[in-house]
């Protein structure tokens, strides 16, 4: 999990310096478990359609498969949310090892039926009779089962043999599977074929895209407050959704630790370099490939120092009009701080502020 680390001349705590300076209700990119605050950038709308649409509609298990990170179990959470628990009564399950008994006992509980725990096989017989009976009702009971890949053969075919009606067809359970790729791997053995047929929607959750990226940062900071103008620059936006791989995560840990030194700073924008900060003081991609221009920097420097230190120059802004920095950032490379483009407002947020558009 990623850690953030305050810039070493600031307070460990500034959050209320960062709400009062940005004008916010709460920290916009602050890791939590409230699936209200939730945005659905791009392609994240047209998943949770789909993902509604799957339990709503359709019959058969739901596969949601998904890189750590990218916000699966938190997807499961605004599901929970989202559908009545009068006609969706719903279970969650976050324990791969999960064992059927369990799963038959919290199915009961959530149904409300009256079962003697010391009797499984009535428990199981008396769970099935309920679901069978629940499709002509119109009540569906809903299962989400995250980290799926990891949960024990016989409790998946549980599940499968739980599913399966009166003559073979679905009945009232509606099971998601939930994990990453290794799920894929998991149910592609020979011994889950029974289980591999019963899956009718496969779903994939993507990493952000850049213009999902940017959409996202929009969105975190209205949900938060934010009314001003724009924050993070065009370059700042392609830098954090390089850096991060379009994963929720790490998009998070990024811009909220450039807030944060930005609110100490008592600066409004966020250009590339405080993006790169932010980076280092993250740590983030410690031990990965470096990026184009670190590569570019260090061909220069192995040319001596003086050489190296025109070629330095001239590899920025090679990667200026490549398009991987911003002018504004090659200014401030090539010129020094002294003309750092950074700029602070005199007052709160709104004041001393031109309006601008979030593009």
């Amino acid at each position: 999990m990623t850690e953030f680390r305050v810039s070493r001349h600031h307070d460990a705590d500034n959050r209320p310096m960062l709400l009062e300076h940005f004008g916010l209700r709460r920290p916009p990119f602050e890791q939590t478990a409230d699936a209200s605050r939730l945005v659905f950038p791009g392609s994240r709308s047209d998943f949770a359609s789909a993902l509604l649409g799957a339990i709503v509609r359709g019959g058969g298990f739901v596969r949601i498969i998904g890189d750590p990170g990218t916000g699966k179990s938190t997807m499961c959470r605004w599901l929970l949310r989202k559908m009545p628990p009068e006609r969706y009564p719903a279970v969650h399950i976050t324990d791969p090892t999960i064992t059927p008994r369990r799963i038959d006992s919290a199915l009961t509980q959530v149904l409300g039926m009256e079962v003697t725990p010391h009797d499984p096989r009535q428990m199981r017989a008396r769970l099935r009779d309920r679901l069978n009976h629940s499709v002509i009702s119109g009540e569906r009971l809903l299962l989400l089962l995250d980290d799926a890949h990891a949960v024990p053969p016989e409790t998946l075919e549980h599940l499968r043999a739980l599913g399966e009606g009166i003559g073979g067809a679905g009945n009232a359970l509606r099971v998601v599977l939930v994990g990453p790729q290794e799920l894929d791997r998991r149910l592609a053995h020979p011994s889950m074929q029974r289980l591999r047929a019963r899956i009718a929607h496969d779903l994939r959750l993507e990493r952000l895209g850049r213009d999902d990226v940017h959409e996202y940062l929009h969105e975190r900071l209205r949900a938060a407050g934010y009314e001003g103008p724009r924050i993070f620059s065009a370059g700042a936006i392609r830098l954090i959704a390089g850096l991060s791989k379009g994963v929720p995560a790490r998009i998070d840990a990024l811009a909220g630790q450039a807030l944060q030194t930005a609110a100490a700073d008592e600066v409004y924008e966020i250009h590339t370099r405080d993006i790169a900060a932010a980076a280092r003081a993250i740590r983030l991609d410690a031990g990965e490939p470096r990026s184009r221009l670190g590569r570019l920097m260090s061909l220069a420097a192995s040319g001596g120092f003086a050489a190296g230190a025109v070629s330095a120059v001239g590899a920025v802004l090679v990667a200026w009009r490549l398009g991987w920095i911003e002018p504004e950032s090659v200014q401030a490379r090539t010129a020094g701080p002294a003309t750092s483009q950074r700029t602070a407002a005199p007052g709160g947020i709104g004041t001393g502020l031109p309006s601008a558009n979030w593009r």
